[in-house]
């Protein structure tokens, strides 16, 4: 009778213990589901003044218009972002809704006052913010208007003047420029676009390359953020990364580059167009950077880095820098590629766009 009443009490004890664990769960689920609502609402907002922005890959929540934050972890000194205006409103994603198009200035604690464009949304849930394209420092604004191309969709070109090469920052900005952009719906980031679209192919003689590099030098959705690098591994099979990082594609160059890689068309891991790479490859050449050469190897990288027009995989340290990184090391290991072969292979495959031609 003892060791029943017992076995009764223990399972009394379990049927507890399970509800409390029960409970447990359901409630971290619960607070789980809450916090990622929150987050979710937290990307909207009812005035694009309150949206948050990602400028230099820091995403800056503003209200009315203004953000301030510590330079540093002490520092009196603040960064002070700050609603400049220039609104453009257009339907950038053809939904029917206003979209808006503005600029903002940072100023960090220095003599500095940096200008970037970005955007808002106009979406059903709120306001939803853009990357910051920097249109540079202590530059003259003036307007943000359509592009009047008739072949450009949703295309923005923000006009600014600037001081000429080699001008001292003191001088008053006297050079007008203008800068034509569209906006990444899916990642909520700016591509640069080629202004004068109409006609630039017929630079190329291969029609099927021309149609191609109308094509990407258009509708591409490469930039240079930290958070576009970090989204490469999670996009889904099939998905591209397109278009120029930095300056607007050159015809000639692209011809050039194409024409150049197919040298290396043996060779699966070299992407043949270095504006049209799968983004499956590109997660996977990622991996490679971080993998240690032996010392032949390493001398032979070294001399890539040392004597490639960028003076590396790429001009900065964006997704295209650890992935051409990765590739090099890569041809390095398993198809012994020399220093100069990497970096014939660097400077063909260079994503900056502009007007730099390979002659190798």
């Amino acid at each position: 009778m003892a060791v029943i009443e017992k076995l009764i009490m223990n399972t009394k004890n379990i049927v507890i213990v399970v509800g409390i664990i029960l409970i447990g769960i359901l409630g971290f689920f619960a607070l789980n589901n809450n916090y990622i609502y929150q987050e979710k609402q937290a990307d909207t907002a009812d005035d694009y003044k309150n949206v948050s922005y990602v400028i230099g890959g820091e995403r800056i929540q503003l209200a009315d218009g203004v953000a301030e934050a510590e330079a540093s972890s002490g520092s009196a000194s603040k960064i002070i972002t700050r609603h400049f205006g220039n609104e453009l409103y257009a339907d950038l994603n053809d939904d029917g809704r206003e979209d808006v198009v503005f600029l903002l200035t940072q100023d960090t604690g220095g003599s500095g006052t940096f200008y970037y464009a970005v955007a808002a949304l106009n979406t059903k849930q709120g306001w939803v913010g853009s990357d910051g394209y920097l249109l540079g420092d202590r530059i003259a604004p003036q307007t943000i208007e359509e592009s009047q191309n008739p072949r450009h969709q949703n295309v923005i070109v923000a006009n600014y003047a600037d001081r000429a090469p080699g001008e001292p920052m003191t001088a008053a900005p006297s050079v007008g420029k203008s800068v034509y952009l569209k906006l990444d719906r899916a990642y909520m980031q700016w591509g640069v676009v080629e202004p004068d679209f109409e006609g630039e192919s017929l630079h190329i003689a291969d029609p099927v390359l021309a149609a191609k590099f109308d094509d990407l030098s258009q509708n591409g959705n490469s930039n240079c953020s930290l958070s576009f690098k970090e989204s490469i591994p999670t996009l889904p099979e099939g998905d591209r990364l397109q278009g120029s990082c930095c300056a607007p594609m050159s015809p000639h160059r692209y011809e050039e580059q194409v024409k150049g890689l197919e040298q290396y068309e043996d060779i699966s891991v070299i992407p043949p167009d270095p504006y049209d790479i799968d983004a499956k490859l590109a997660a996977e050449l990622m991996g490679y950077y971080d993998m240690e050469l032996m010392a032949e190897g390493q001398t032979a990288y070294d001399y890539a880095s040392a004597n490639s027009h960028e003076k590396g995989p790429c001009c900065c340290k964006c997704w295209r820098w650890y992935v051409y990184g990765g590739l090099a090391k890569n041809l390095i290991r398993d198809y012994g590629f020399t220093g100069e072969q990497i970096t014939d292979v660097w400077n063909l495959s260079d994503g900056c766009g502009g007007e730099e031609h390979y002659h190798g």
